[in-house]
């Protein structure tokens, strides 16, 4: 069964390749969501994808690419939404 969990990513996230990089760990797990860059500096995700693939994704999002300084990944489970089928960059 498919969960989606938003994600926020918190540290230093931006101008180190974070988006693209997430983007290539969805998809090689069969993940469907976005991801996008927002104002305070932090890294927006939304996933949707069984749930020990969404935790390993976790997991990645904790070490991100290199260059990035991940201090926080916040979590929420969210309400069933429209989710295209593939992952973006927003």
């Amino acid at each position: 069964m498919s969960k989606i969990t938003r994600f926020v990513v918190k540290g230093h996230v931006q101008g180190v390749g974070f988006r693209w990089a997430t983007r290539e760990q969805a998809l090689q797990r069969g993940l469907c969501g976005w991801v996008q860059n927002c104002s305070d500096g932090s890294v927006e995700v939304l996933a949707k994808g069984a749930e020990n693939t969404l935790s390993s994704f976790k997991s990645w999002l904790w070490q991100g690419p290199s260059g990035s300084r991940v201090s926080e990944v916040h979590v929420a489970l969210e309400a069933e939404e429209s989710v295209l089928d593939t992952f973006y960059i927003r």
